[in-house]
């Protein structure tokens, strides 16, 4: 009979962890050693996913700041020398998002309206309308399936949260099954080009944009983000200048063909 010992390279709710030389616990009689690795901490900061985070930046030789690849976990994990299988868990398969598209979308229309669309300057502002425009532009589908929707046929046929941030804050962190993949609670300095950045005074979130560019120092860490937006039109405006300080950034990973109950 062949034991096997699982070791979870997971802590509550850190997806990644380090271990302390203490660690783990395997049993004598065990003749193969797996270790479980989350993917959902893969693209962030060490310090915001990992247990242990400054052990695992010393055996890794990068600092806690450094975004975690499966390049540097794999080199934690060979530093540890625990295990002779590595398996993968909370791998995403949804369907890419075309950020090459969409930028090309939000540069010819952040300073013009789409007249396949209805303008919502004068009603409360075109912000969101513009930034749902650029995701489908992207491959986004609309979304009329389960319990979150996002779609826009016309002005009688629509979900306010392809028109109001809002809303499609909670769409982006509502929905499953088929639709949007996106992460409203990623760390700000992730951002790519196409992703959602919300803006707003005091802690509130009124305002949409997309990220059209990445400033960056000279380590290559992410300082700002160039914008494009509706109602106030802007293009490759720096969010470090705008008036609004209080920023969220929603990732966009891309989207999920399954239906909510798991059908095609």
């Amino acid at each position: 009979m062949k034991l096997e010992a699982l070791i979870p390279v997971i802590e509550g709710k850190m997806p990644l962890k380090a271990h302390a030389p203490h660690e783990p616990v395997i049993p004598a009689n065990a003749q193969r050693v797996v270790l479980v690795v989350g993917a959902d901490g893969f693209g962030k900061p060490i310090r915001d996913v990992c247990h242990r985070s400054e052990r695992y930046a010393a055996l890794c030789g990068v600092s806690e700041n450094a975004l975690v690849t499966p390049e540097l976990e794999a080199a934690l994990i060979l530093a540890e020398g625990l295990g002779d299988r590595v398996y993968i868990n909370k791998v995403e398969t949804a369907e890419d998002y075309d950020r090459a598209a969409a930028l090309d979308y939000m540069l010819t229309y952040s300073a013009q309206r789409n007249p396949a669309y209805k303008a919502y300057d004068d009603l409360g502002g075109n912000c969101m309308n513009f930034g749902s425009q650029v995701l489908l532009a992207g491959g986004i589908p609309m979304d009329e399936q389960g319990g979150s929707k996002w779609y826009w046929y016309g002005q009688n046929s629509l979900d306010l949260s392809w028109i109001n941030v809002g809303r499609f804050y909670s769409y982006a962190r509502e929905n499953e099954g088929y639709g949007l993949v996106a992460d409203t609670e990623a760390n700000y300095y992730t951002g790519e080009v196409g992703d959602i950045l919300i803006l707003g005074p005091d802690g509130g979130h009124n305002h949409t944009t997309v990220i059209s560019g990445i400033i960056r120092d000279e380590a290559g860490q992410t300082v700002d983000y160039l914008l494009c937006s509706n109602t106030t039109n802007y293009t490759d405006f720096p969010a470090g200048a705008y008036y609004y300080t209080s920023q969220r950034l929603i990732k966009i990973y891309g989207w999920n063909e399954s239906t909510p109950d798991g059908a095609q």
